[in-house]
C-alpha cells in the first residue's frame, strides 16, 4: 500500500532561512533557532546584500532595555504624548522598506520581549506603521543548549519558528570562510576534519566528538564557525607570539583537542612551498606528496589568486592530483570575490573547458 508520508529534513540551512525571510517576513515574523556560533547573526548582512534598496536595523536584545527602544515625548499642542523611536528603527529615512533583525530574542527580559512584539507582530513602532515591504525577523539559540532562551507560547505561536542546522563543511567554505579571509590552513583542517561541523543532537556521548559543544559536557571552549574565524585570527599573527601563548589562545577559543590538532596542521603547512615560489617557478617548484598538504595548497590558491597570478598558478595546478585540481576549480568558482577573477582568465577558462568531465 502506498504511503502518504512526506519526508523532509529535520531542520534547514542558513541559505534556506534567508530565502524564507525574504519571501514571507513582510507579513509574518520569522524566528530562527540555531546552534551558537553557527552564523545566525550574519543573516542581516546577507539580506542587505541581496536587497540593497532596503535600510537595516539591528537590535541586540541582550544589550537593550525598554528605554533603548522608544521614549515618550509630550506633544503640547495637542496635549498628548507620543513615543519617539530609537534611531535604529530608521524612521528618519521616511516611508522606505527596512530589514529589522532582533538578535538573541529568547535571552531578552520579558518586558523587553513584550515591547518589541508590536514591531514583530503588528508591523508598527509606537503609532507609526512600517513600510509594507519591510522584513522583520529574529534569532535565538536552541533551548536544548541551556543558555537561557525562553519565550511565551502565545508569542511563539504568532511567529514562523524554524530551526537552522549547522553548515556543512562545503557550505561553510563556500558561503563564508574563503570570502571572510579565514586562513587556508584552517579551511583545509576543517575539510579534513568534517566532524567539527556536527550538531550535538547527532552525538549521544560528548566523548564521541571532542570538538563541539555538547550540553552533557563541561567544555568551556569548542569549535563553531565563529570560533574558527577567531582561531584563524590568532594563527595569522602567531609569529609575534611564543608557542605556549599560541596554544593557550587556541585552547581558549576552539578547545584543547582542536587547538592541538590545528597547531599540528599548521606545522605541516609551514613546510609547504612558499606561495611566491609557486608563482615564480610553477613548472619546477616542488609538489607536496602529503594529501593534506596538497589540500592546504589548494585553499591557499583559492584565497590568494589575483588577476596577475591565475596563469602561473594554473601551470602549477596541472602538476597536482586531479582530485585536488577539481577541488580548486569548484571552490574558486563558489567564491563571490575570486570567481570573477578566475572566470575572466583565458588560461583558467581553457582548462575548465578541457577538463569539464571532472564536473
Amino acid at each position: 500500500m502506498a504511503s502518504n508520508r512526506i519526508e523532509f529534513a529535520r531542520n534547514i540551512s542558513l541559505n534556506q532561512c534567508i530565502a524564507l525571510i525574504e519571501s514571507v517576513a513582510d507579513k509574518a515574523t520569522v524566528l530562527v533557532e540555531g546552534h551558537m556560533g553557527s552564523g545566525k547573526s550574519t543573516m542581516l548582512k546577507m539580506l542587505a546584500k541581496k536587497l540593497p534598496s532596503y535600510h537595516t536595523g539591528y537590535f541586540d536584545m541582550t544589550n537593550l532595555d525598554l528605554g533603548d527602544l522608544m521614549l515618550p515625548a509630550v506633544q503640547h499642542d495637542v496635549r498628548e504624548t507620543e513615543f519617539y523611536p530609537n534611531s535604529l528603527f530608521g524612521m528618519r529615512h521616511g516611508d522606505v522598506p527596512h530589514i529589522y533583525m532582533f538578535d538573541e530574542f529568547g535571552k531578552a527580559a520579558r518586558p523587553l520581549q513584550n515591547a518589541v512584539l508590536p514591531v514583530m507582530l503588528e508591523r508598527r513602532v509606537g503609532a507609526r506603521k512600517l513600510h509594507p515591504a519591510s522584513l522583520v525577523f529574529g534569532t535565538t539559540n536552541l533551548s536544548s543548549e541551556g543558555v537561557g532562551d525562553t519565550m511565551q507560547a502565545h508569542s511563539r505561536n504568532r511567529m514562523i519558528v524554524v530551526t537552522m542546522r549547522k553548515p556543512t563543511v562545503d557550505e561553510w567554505i563556500e558561503d563564508f570562510a574563503v570570502d571572510a579571509g579565514v586562513m587556508p590552513e584552517v579551511i583545509a583542517w576543517v575539510r579534513e576534519t568534517p566532524t567539527v561541523m556536527q550538531g550535538f543532537e547527532d552525538v549521544e556521548k560528548p566523548e564521541d566528538n571532542p570538538y563541539i559543544f555538547h550540553p552533557k559536557s563541561q567544555r568551556s571552549a569548542f569549535v563553531t564557525p565563529r570560533s574558527l574565524e577567531k582561531a584563524s585570527d590568532i594563527l595569522k599573527v602567531r609569529s609575534a607570539m611564543e608557542e605556549d601563548t599560541v596554544i593557550h589562545a587556541l585552547k581558549g577559543t576552539v578547545g584543547e583537542r582542536a587547538a592541538l590538532d590545528l597547531r599540528a596542521f599548521i606545522a605541516l603547512a609551514d613546510k609547504l612551498p612558499a606561495w611566491k615560489s609557486v608563482l615564480a617557478d610553477p613548472k619546477s617548484c616542488p609538489v607536496p606528496s602529503n594529501p593534506a598538504a596538497v589540500v592546504m595548497l589548494v585553499f591557499t590558491a583559492v584565497s590568494r589568486i589575483e588577476a596577475d597570478t591565475v596563469t602561473p598558478w594554473m601551470t602549477y595546478l596541472k602538476r597536482i592530483p586531479k582530485e585536488a585540481q577539481a577541488l580548486f576549480c569548484h571552490h574558486v568558482m563558489k567564491s563571490n570575490v575570486k570567481a570573477p577573477i578566475a572566470a575572466t582568465n583565458k588560461t583558467f577558462t581553457e582548462y575548465a573547458i578541457a577538463n569539464s568531465w571532472m564536473y
